[in-house]
């Protein structure tokens, strides 16, 4: 008795079309993969762009939402040294502000004072004017007593004089 012989015929034509069919789909599934991973990137990056941008604002909120309004927690009884204090907290915490200005204003009637904020018979005019930075050394204190010097910050102190007449 004979074994049977099973024999098969290769097709090459149909093994080529196959492989040819197999790269097309997996040539087509990377040009697929490499647009969905690109939007996704594209969306992920708008999505931490704005988370970033919510951060850097954190401390500019926090000074002028926090900080800032505690000045009015001393209700004018803000003194040099007190003053020294809150600018050193402040310029060592927001880098971004590098100098804070106390005015120390006087309020009089006087009317043979030529110089400072009249309105009706109030006069306001600066007594000192303290400007303060931070540098490696520490807190710098910058007072200036000599009205001619005052003088080129008179702008700033009409706007407080204005600010004070109006309230």
């Amino acid at each position: 008795m004979k074994a049977e012989k099973y024999s098969y015929r290769k097709n090459y034509g149909l093994l080529l079309m196959f492989f040819i069919v197999i790269s097309g789909l997996y040539i087509f599934a990377l040009f697929l993969s490499r647009n969905y991973t690109e939007s996704h990137i594209k969306n992920e990056f708008t999505n931490r762009k704005s988370e970033i941008f919510d951060q850097t604002l954190v401390p500019f909120n926090d000074f002028f939402q926090n900080r800032i309004p505690e000045v009015s927690f001393y209700q004018g009884f803000l003194d040099s040294v007190q003053a020294g204090k809150y600018a050193y907290t402040i310029l060592s915490s927001y880098p971004f502000v590098r100098e804070t200005g106390f005015f120390d204003l006087q309020f009089n009637n006087d009317h043979n004072l030529n110089y400072g904020f009249i309105v009706n018979n109030l006069r306001i005019q600066p007594k000192t004017i303290t400007f303060f930075t931070v540098s490696r050394s520490g807190l710098n204190k910058n007072t200036i007593r000599d009205r001619g010097q005052m003088g080129l910050h008179s702008e700033e102190i009409n706007n407080i004089g204005v600010k004070l007449a109006t309230y």
